[in-house]
């Protein structure tokens, strides 16, 4: 059994059983080494208190400081939050008797329940980590539902915490914003969804908007300026069409195609060879040879000859394509533009992070050689492998958003001047560093991170164009 597994299970409290309406049992994970052994309790509010043994503890990263993990097995600077090496445990400039509660908001049942075991274990592994034994943070069960969000802020602002992180979904950030605002305390929701931004709500989910921006960014650096953008019929694609066509314009590309697709629809040929131009291009094909097959000269018979391995004459109208897809999706559609003639070795395909989400992307030709914009990988490869001896089981892509964001909460509850909560703090222009690079949360309520660029090759990824290591030279 590892560290972790021995400090989790030895230090994770009773959990108390409430009869509260629309607020019921939620599964709280312990971790653990031995397979098939995840014991799951039903609890509605789980309070979880610290006492880290000094081996396992590593400081937080000061607020004012921006810092990234450095690798196993270099020398932790002082300071510095160091994901791999344990340091010395955390004390705070407080009294010893003074007690810092937060709240973890999360679909432990019902809708998302899976996502939110996942993302509460992920930051009870980084409060376990990186916390003293004054921060205690209270797991409440949002049930996936609005009404549970609303009960589960009620619950948590009576029991003191001074700030909330979750919930997942963004009606459920809504439901419990005027709650937690009465009381002056800020949500740090890990939905994705801008529109809920702002008014005491922090949205802390990876913005597509952001994604499109770096990847059309970098690809206009390297001459792809004619974009076309195939994406689903849903508020995800015209969000997603809205951002490429606002992120052209400052940029200096073009837009010049914007195709919507039934992602339920598992025929989809007609509609990649109509956004291709295929028909048009096989006529150019065959006018082309049609031409030259009367000519006698030597010139027109090589030319034909070089026409005679193609299926199509010309290119479309766009050098590049934007294709913010996940699997199933992503392997569907790559193959179908491949087949209906848009040259991956011509014409750049450019994703968003969830092209992160899928495993062996290499696997696929057409995908080989494609860009997409995500968090840099190396030092969430080393989450992933601890959370999996912790847990036993692979963490979702997501999970990593429950890690950091537990870390932002640690590093303001052990700020320099005391635990300091408050919309300044959480807004600090320096930012702070976690798993997925760096990130700020801003005064609208939506954040910034630090993106790279990443490159699909046969037998996996590499990164391409790294990731910012601070917001000073942020250029996206």
């Amino acid at each position: 059994m590892d560290l972790i597994s021995r400090n989790i299970k030895k230090r994770i409290r009773g959990a108390a059983v409430l009869s509260i309406v629309a607020v019921i049992g939620a599964c709280q994970t312990t971790p653990t080494t031995g397979a098939g052994n995840t014991g799951a309790a039903p609890v509605v509010k789980t309070a979880v208190k610290t006492a880290p043994p000094p081996s396992s503890v590593a400081a937080p990263a000061p607020k004012e400081t921006v810092s990234t993990p450095p690798a196993s097995g270099t020398s932790p600077k002082p300071g510095k939050l160091n994901l791999t090496t344990p340091q010395a445990p955390v004390t705070s400039p407080e009294p010893e008797d003074q007690v810092h509660r937060l709240a973890l908001l999360l679909p432990l049942s019902g809708r998302g329940a899976s996502i939110g075991k996942a993302l509460s274990d992920a930051a009870q592994m980084a409060l376990f980590e990186t916390a003293g034994d004054d921060l205690e943070v209270l797991v409440f069960d949002t049930q996936g539902t609005t009404a549970g969000a609303e009960d589960a802020a009620r619950l948590a602002i009576a029991d003191g915490a001074r700030l909330i992180l979750g919930p997942l979904f963004g009606a459920s950030a809504e439901a419990a914003r005027p709650i937690a605002t009465a009381a002056g305390v800020s949500i740090v929701s890990f939905s994705n969804n801008r529109d809920i931004a702002g008014d005491g709500v922090y949205v802390f989910g990876f913005l597509p908007g952001q994604q499109v921006r770096r990847i059309m960014g970098f690809a206009a650096t390297k001459g792809h300026g004619r974009v076309g953008a195939l994406v689903p019929s849903s508020g995800f694609g015209e969000l997603v069409v809205a951002s490429a066509r606002a992120a052209a314009e400052q940029i200096g590309v073009n837009v010049v195609r914007a195709t919507y697709y039934d992602p339920t629809d598992s025929e989809l040929s007609d509609l990649i060879s109509q956004f291709a131009d295929y028909d048009s291009r096989k006529s150019a094909l065959a006018a082309q040879k049609s031409l030259l097959s009367g000519r006698t000269d030597q010139i027109s018979k090589q030319a034909l000859a070089r026409l005679g391995g193609l299926d199509t004459f010309g290119d479309p109208p766009f050098d590049s394509v934007l294709l913010p897809a996940g699997d199933p999706e992503l392997r569907g559609i790559a193959p179908l533009l491949a087949y209906y003639d848009v040259d991956p070795a011509r014409i750049r395909l450019l994703g968003t992070a969830l092209w992160d989400e899928s495993r062996g992307l290499g696997a696929e030709p057409a995908l080989v050689g494609g860009w997409y914009a995500a968090a840099s990988p190396e030092a969430r490869t080393d989450f992933e492998n601890k959370f999996e001896r912790a847990f036993n089981r692979r963490p979702p892509r997501l999970a990593s958003l429950g890690y950091d964001a537990m870390l932002l909460a640690v590093a303001l509850t052990y700020a320099e001047n005391g635990a300091d909560y408050s919309s300044q703090a959480l807004t600090d222009n320096n930012g702070f560093a976690g798993v997925d690079g760096i990130f700020r949360l801003l005064p609208d309520g939506t954040n910034q991170r630090g993106l790279a660029v990443l490159e699909v090759e046969q037998d996996g990824v590499r990164v391409i164009d790294p990731a910012p290591s601070s917001f000073t030279d942020f250029l996206y």
